[in-house]
């Protein structure tokens, strides 16, 4: 009886696969596993490259644009990262054209790719708005202290901190060689968050804490240094009420300019307890645990149905707890300095009751 029911259990598994995995698509400049979440190694690299290849439809901009053998199905979503060049990214462009694929069913139209990825366009389409901190574009306008000392020097496409750097002084921005593209007042920040959407809800908050073995932060770090996060999970369930309010409040603004479908806001908190938005991102990376919410958000947002909790407890077990399992032990220390950590100890013990329905937060 024992080796049938394992067949049926077997079985069981295989058509819940067949009936939810791969049914929403992923667009990327190359099949790479960094391109997708960042220089890691491995176990993370082994449950990221597991995750992507077995959960989505992966093509790759610049690998099969030419490639008559590969096509896109026209009734998924797809996840559209592009070319990391841009909107116009010529291998990017001409996938799209070749395989004939639409704008309906893409998650971000590429057209608003580049507004998204560029803090200088981003900045000067949001200027109106109170919760984007006080921002000038050249270098004299900062010297002559239009927004103020310190301030914060960036440069329109930098990442995890590179291109970023503080200036206390005119004299300190003067004598400075590098370059920057745009100049902004300095927030004297509490806690700085990344909140993930799909069009107008949040699935994911994550609060950004700077790795203590870095030492290192936006207020003393230089232009060529990155800053190293750990994005710690946040309890949806513990989070402030006015937070939600405040992040959906904002959202509704950057909508009327930016209507994305999945992105993300860097969010900081003044010592105020005041919001201000740093930037928006359509490609920020993504491991194999961000990989399994993102494509529950997209299949249910696009297909207007749940996934069945077998399928995301089989998710959770396989790429979750792992993943988990690889990160709290080394980031332990800033993840109990978080505001609303979700529990690690449930996060990383396969055997813990209900342990996907308390991470996809199922009531």
């Amino acid at each position: 009886m024992i080796p049938i029911k394992l067949f049926e259990e077997f079985v069981y598994k295989e058509n819940l696969k067949n009936k939810y995995a791969k049914k929403v698509a992923w667009i990327m400049m190359s099949n790479d596993i960094h391109a997708t979440s960042g220089d890691v190694n491995g176990r993370e690299k082994k449950y990221n490259i597991a995750a992507k290849g077995n959960l989505f439809l992966n093509y790759a901009t610049k690998e099969d644009f030419e490639d008559d053998k590969v096509s896109v199905p026209s009734d998924v979503p797809i996840l559209y990262y592009g070319g990391f060049g841009g909107p116009n990214h010529p291998e990017a462009e001409m996938f799209l054209k070749n395989k004939g694929i639409k704008n309906d069913n893409l998650y971000n139209k590429r057209e608003l790719l580049q507004l998204s990825g560029d803090k200088v366009k981003f900045a000067k389409a949001a200027s109106k708005f109170d919760w984007l901190p006080n921002t000038v574009f050249t270098k004299e306008e900062a010297i002559n202290g239009d927004v103020g000392f310190p301030v914060i020097a960036k440069i329109k496409d930098g990442h995890s901190g590179l291109g970023i750097q503080k200036f206390d002084s005119a004299k300190e921005l003067e004598d400075s060689k590098d370059e920057f593209d745009l100049f902004c007042q300095f927030i004297d920040f509490a806690r700085e968050y990344r909140v993930m959407l799909c069009r107008d809800k949040i699935f994911v908050i994550n609060e950004r804490v700077p790795r203590i073995e870095d030492d290192r932060s936006i207020k003393t770090k230089t232009a060529e240094e990155k800053i190293s996060f750990t994005y710690v999970y946040q309890d949806q369930n513990k989070v402030d009420p006015e937070f939600i309010e405040n992040v959906m409040s904002i959202c509704k603004d950057i909508k009327t300019f930016l209507d994305l479908d999945l992105w993300a806001l860097d969010i900081v908190v003044d010592k105020k307890g005041k919001m201000w938005i740093m930037e928006t991102s359509s490609a920020t990376g993504l491991g194999s645990v961000k990989m399994c919410e993102v494509y529950k958000a997209m299949y249910e947002d696009f297909y207007g149905e749940s996934l069945d909790n077998e399928f995301l407890e089989d998710i959770y077990l396989k790429y979750v707890v792992p993943g988990h399992q690889n990160y709290y032990p080394k980031f332990k220390k800033e993840i109990e300095s978080s505001q609303w950590p979700m529990d690690y100890t449930i996060l990383t013990d396969p055997k813990a009751k209900d342990g996907y329905k308390y991470f996809f937060n199922i009531k």
